[in-house]
């Protein structure tokens, strides 16, 4: 799913609903160009406090729920401080070479610079603006806290619905079916390409036996050993061959890789049942 800066924004300052702000996060575990534009947004809101560009709502969101962690209040004072030290080169500058006010404070040194003819003075404007883009964003970052909680919170309430009628969750969902088994060198079976995800994946599970319409099942996802949320309690449906179980993951937690959907009777010690896939 697509987020643009104002959804970010307003990310960062934490005025979104507690479901799109989860999107959101978990998104943002395997979703790269998402991150950069975050930071992006974020050079942004520091840039417009400094500037005093911050609407009314904005600014007390600013306080209230965007600046409350040490890394950030260090961020916004490394910044002033480079600002600070920075400003006598820019004005310095700008007197040779005006440059807009539209423009935001990185934009304006970077302007500068190409349009500066003296060596030296370009020099000095040029390590500031690497300290600021190359170190200092990227090290003094504060990213959204992906804990697992948040992830399992999602993870349960979207698994909550009643997938009886599978259209109603095939909007923004991709849909795979998965026997039990392994994953074969020359199959293609259980093999999936990435471009084929859309903002959801279900995966209905075939079950080998149709068991009673009451059991539940604990299904876990991993990849690479590692599981990525807590086993959700899920149900089984019927289907004209039997019976499965239905998953829904946001496509944001399956990257390119190996996967394996582990299933386990509730109450029961029965073996887990193991379906295997790949996204490629």
């Amino acid at each position: 799913m697509e987020f643009d800066d104002t959804a970010l924004r307003r990310y960062l300052l934490g005025d979104l609903s507690e479901e799109t702000a989860e999107e959101i996060s978990v998104q943002l575990m395997s979703d790269e160009k998402l991150e950069e534009c975050l930071e992006l947004t974020e050079q942004g809101l520091f840039e417009d406090y400094l500037d005093d560009e911050l609407s009314v709502s904005e600014s007390e969101l600013f306080h209230k729920n965007f600046l409350i962690s040490d890394e950030r209040i260090s961020q916004l004072r490394f910044v002033r401080l480079l600002r600070e030290h920075s400003s006598n080169t820019v004005a310095t500058l700008a007197v040779e070479q005006p440059v807009p006010r539209s423009l935001s404070f990185v934009e304006r040194l970077t302007a500068l610079i190409k349009t500066n003819v003296r060596p030296l003075t370009a020099a000095v404007a040029l390590i500031t603006v690497v300290v600021l883009i190359g170190l200092g964003w990227r090290f003094l970052s504060s990213p959204p806290n992906l804990d697992r909680a948040s992830i399992d919170n999602y993870l349960t309430k979207i698994n909550s619905k009643d997938l009886t009628d599978i259209s109603v969750a095939l909007n923004d969902t991709s849909l795979f079916s998965l026997s039990p088994g392994s994953l074969r060198s020359g199959s293609t079976n259980n093999r999936f390409s990435h471009s084929q995800l859309k903002g959801h994946a279900l995966f209905r599970l075939a079950l080998p036996a149709s068991p009673d319409s009451k059991t539940n099942y604990r299904v876990q996802l991993s990849s690479k050993g590692k599981e990525l949320f807590s086993p959700l309690l899920l149900p089984t449906y019927s289907n004209p061959n039997g019976s499965e179980i239905r998953l829904i993951v946001p496509a944001s937690l399956l990257p390119s890789g190996d996967y394996e959907i582990s299933i386990l009777r509730e109450g029961l010690a029965d073996p887990p049942i193991i379906y295997l896939f790949s996204i490629q």
